[in-house]
């Protein structure tokens, strides 16, 4: 059956693709699920104009991803945990403790976009990488300080 596909789909295309697959495949899979259209000139126009608006959708997002990145490098985060007289944590700051701090600041971050290279399992102060888009990333200061009883 001859498709074009409306989302990358791994090991077949991209957008916009004219592709060949099984009957099988296209009836239980492409189809059902969004991801392709029976080929015709119509879905061909169909899927330019989708992936148009994906494209300016998408530009849209990276221009605040990279107001929140200049947000994120300009703010210090500061996480308060419990730890022993000579600095060693119960326990360690996970990127959802991280996460929780920015959210309560305003900045949209969640949990996975936060990369920790080793877990934090001491007081001090960290360069936490946040993998916002694509090509964009910040550099977050990360201030782990002993919580107060």
């Amino acid at each position: 059956m001859r498709l074009i596909l409306r989302r990358r789909v791994e090991r077949l295309g991209n957008v916009g693709d004219v592709v060949e697959v099984k009957d099988g495949y296209a009836r239980n899979y492409l189809l059902p699920y969004g991801l392709a259209y029976p080929y015709s000139e119509e879905n061909i126009k169909r899927v330019e104009k989708e992936r148009k608006r994906m494209a300016e959708r998408y530009q849209s997002h990276l221009a605040k991803m990279g107001e929140l990145k200049e947000a994120l490098e300009t703010t210090s985060c500061t996480v308060s945990v419990r730890a022993t007289e000579d600095g060693k944590l119960f326990g360690s700051v996970t990127a959802a403790m991280i996460a929780e701090e920015l959210n309560k600041k305003g900045l949209p971050v969640e949990e996975g976009m936060i990369r920790l290279e080793a877990p934090i399992k001491e007081l001090g102060v960290y360069e936490v990488l946040v993998h916002l888009a694509e090509e964009i990333e910040a550099r977050l200061r990360l201030w782990v300080v002993e919580q107060e009883e």
